[in-house]
């Protein structure tokens, strides 16, 4: 991440003279979620669960992303599962499960 960041500051150093930065309590709420959930945590939970599970039988836990983009979608902002993210999300806890079953998990 932060050799992300450093490569990103070139390109806003360039614009910041025509930036409009914003310090209102919506934008620095929203940088802190950011900076907290998906950059710290998730990546912490992530080491930890491979360090309890293995490799092995964590990776396959990566295939859950596209289901859950459509949960929390409905979720937080109410919209409405398609029949293809149904059969997507059963096809991929199948896939989940013969793997973890064939590991002898």
């Amino acid at each position: 991440m932060v050799v992300g960041a450093a490569m990103m500051l070139p390109v806003a150093i360039l614009t910041l003279p025509t930036a409009h930065l914003v310090a209102s309590p919506g934008v620095l709420g929203a940088l802190a979620y950011i900076v907290i959930f998906p950059s710290v945590l998730a990546f912490w939970l992530w080491g930890y669960g491979v360090a309890r599970l293995g490799p092995e039988r964590a990776g396959q836990f990566v295939h859950l992303m596209p289901v859950f983009g459509p949960a929390l979608a409905m979720a937080i902002l109410g919209e409405r599962v398609a029949a293809a993210q149904m059969i997507g999300a059963v096809v991929i806890f199948a896939g989940i499960a013969l793997v973890l079953r064939g590991n002898g998990a």
